[in-house]
């Protein structure tokens, strides 16, 4: 089992985000809704995000993927808008690409990271047709993690 230090120095304060890069400005913080149903490692990838300075929406299956997209078209005010998507193929329910099949249907699936153990290639070359930045192999480091965020969020800006 990992072992994970966090202290309050990662945290954001409300005006600037301390990364390892640097300082963010105010207002530049991005959103990352996190999908993966194992919940101890969505709660250790959201704090390792969230020490970068982004916010992290977790979630634990396809269905809260869509249920969350569904929302922010309903009530645009309440829910964040999605700068990434960071999710796991194999969740119950509804699968990652599934969910990322039913977002890129309707056109609106974010820049997006699979997540996934199997190493199954049919299934990383049918996330990379439904527009996945990047498939992920599970297990990967914490700085593994921390570059490719970083990285596929700067072909947004």
């Amino acid at each position: 089992m990992a072992r994970v230090l966090l202290t309050t120095e990662c945290m954001p304060n409300g005006w600037e985000s301390r990364t390892q890069s640097g300082v963010l400005a105010i207002g530049s913080i991005r959103t990352v809704l996190l999908a993966d149903d194992d919940v101890s490692l969505r709660s250790l990838l959201a704090a390792v995000l969230r020490c970068e300075g982004y916010e992290v929406i977790e979630v634990g299956s396809g269905i809260e993927v869509l249920n969350h997209f569904e929302g922010s078209l309903r009530h645009p005010t309440a829910y964040p808008q999605v700068d990434l998507l960071l999710t796991d193929i194999h969740m119950p329910g509804l699968s990652g690409l599934d969910a990322m099949a039913s977002l890129a249907a309707a056109q609106c699936l974010p820049r997006t990271i699979v997540m996934t153990g199997a190493g199954n290639w049919e299934e990383r070359d049918r996330a990379l047709a439904l527009g996945a930045a990047l498939v992920l192999g599970k297990p990967f480091s914490m700085d593994e993690l921390r570059a490719v965020v970083a990285h596929t969020l700067a072909k947004v800006a």
